[in-house]
Parts: C-alpha cells; structure tokens; sequence
C-alpha cells in the first residue's frame, strides 16, 4: 500500500527510518517496514490474517516513522562491531 509521509524537516542526521508493527484492528497488521530517506515511493504491507475483508479508510494513520542507523549485518555479530 502507498503511503504519504509527512516530513517535519528534510534535513536528517539519519538516511533510514523504520515504523513499527501495529495492529489496526482485530486480525489487521501493518508490517515493520524499513525506509530510505531518499525513497520518492514509500509502501507499508498490511496483513489481514482473518477470513473477512477489511477496508482502509482514507487518511488511515498506519504508524510514525523514527528515525534509525541501519548496520551491516555482515559486520554486526552477537552485539560486537567488526570493522
């Protein structure tokens, strides 16, 4: 699902942001989804794990993105960094 995201400010000391899961309503999640701050097409996944259907309103906050530093899985292990 395309999003609209409302920037405070364009200057950031960070390049990634990330929202947290949240549920929307009974069975609805919004998924954790991690973005660039140059993405120009930001897309959240929201999952209906029930057997009925479930309608998005217009203008449907579906969670605040923070701002977060992305480290290289790679160089990250149990805690340590390794350069």
């Amino acid at each position: 699902m395309l999003v609209d995201v409302s920037h405070p400010t364009w200057h950031t000391d960070s390049d990634s942001w990330v929202t947290d899961s949240l549920e929307i309503a009974d069975g609805v999640v919004v998924a954790r989804t991690l973005f660039g701050a140059e993405d120009l097409c930001m897309v959240v996944r929201v999952l209906n794990l029930t057997d009925r259907p479930y309608k998005l309103r217009q203008d449907q906050l579906l969670g605040t993105a923070l701002q977060v530093e992305v480290y290289d899985p790679v160089h990250v292990f149990w805690g340590w960094e390794w350069f």
